[in-house]
């Protein structure tokens, strides 16, 4: 496969798993690939040629949408936290501090950056 093949896959992981998160749900890596019509080994490794695993890819997508929540909704931290697949308010904020250097409850007073 080449690079451009596999920067349109990286995509269609991207909508995957936007569409999950969208009801509720967190795809895993096996959910994701058997939905692409391949195997979670050939997704990874497509993915590993052009720098990018899956985990990564979920995480980008968690911080994306992250982001959108705490801008553009009144849900609670806890509510999103749990829409994005955390299992626990805390699991979520260390993550989302560790994606922008300051907490989900920051942001949110801060505002668009």
């Amino acid at each position: 496969m080449d690079f451009e093949a596999n920067k349109l896959l990286a995509e269609r992981v991207r909508e995957s798993l936007r569409a999950s998160f969208s009801n509720h749900q967190c795809l895993t890596a096996q959910q994701c690939a058997t939905a692409l019509g391949m195997s979670v080994r050939s997704m990874q490794r497509r993915l590993k040629t052009i720098g990018l695993s899956f985990t990564t890819i979920v995480n980008e997508i968690r911080y994306e949408l992250a982001k959108t929540q705490l801008l553009h909704s009144s849900d609670t931290i806890e509510e999103i936290a749990r829409a994005l697949g955390f299992s626990t308010q805390e699991s979520f904020i260390r993550a989302f501090s560790r994606w922008s250097d300051m907490s989900p409850g920051e942001f949110r007073r801060r505002g668009d950056l």
